[in-house]
């Protein structure tokens, strides 16, 4: 692990705090949204930057591009699933750097925001429309679990190719130890 990774290491409690903070804030601002939008595009759609994105008010009752339509129990179910095993991981893997942790946070923040729509009314709301490419809408949960997955990806990668890094070195580090240190087995 690098130095600066070590200047970063929090306990378990601290991380569980933080990916909880970050996804409490992911929903906050997901659902204050998603409630301002429901009101504001009553009288219908709006340009919000023109030629690129406008705002149309959509109730999805399907997944991402309105896939599985009518299932949203089967979505329910999924999005917990992937939070308690975020919160596993997070518990379980004692070296996970804070970094990882905060994308989990926003992965799983994005997953309960759309969660709660789902619960409470049945379908989500979404109403990001892009303009210059026909793309199915949607909103800021959709936003924090698309980033939140990249994200969250490239850096498991980069860490994971640090930790590969770091026990090779130790390998070869423990070799030439073994290979200077004198025999003690010989007279």
């Amino acid at each position: 692990m690098s130095k600066l990774a070590k200047t970063f290491t929090l306990s378990v409690w601290a991380k569980l705090f933080v990916m909880t903070t970050v996804a409490c804030a992911v929903v906050a601002f997901d659902q204050f949204s998603k409630a301002y939008m429901r009101h504001y595009l009553a009288s219908g759609p709006q340009p919000l930057l023109p030629g690129v994105i406008r705002l149309v008010l959509v109730q999805n009752k399907g997944a991402a591009f309105s896939i599985g339509e009518g299932s949203s129990w089967l979505f329910v179910i999924f999005a917990l699933v992937i939070v308690v095993a975020a919160y596993i991981w997070v518990v379980c893997d004692k070296q996970l750097p804070a970094s990882i942790v905060i994308g989990l946070g926003i992965v799983c923040g994005g997953g309960v925001g759309n969660l709660i729509d789902r619960v409470v009314a049945g379908a989500v709301t979404d109403f990001l429309a892009t303009e210059f490419i026909d793309f199915p809408i949607f909103n800021v949960a959709d936003i924090a679990i698309t980033c939140g997955i990249i994200g969250t990806f490239l850096l498991v990668h980069h860490f994971d190719a640090a930790r590969l890094d770091a026990n090779a070195s130790s390998v070869e580090d423990s070799t030439s130890n073994q290979k200077d240190s004198p025999d003690q087995g010989q007279a």
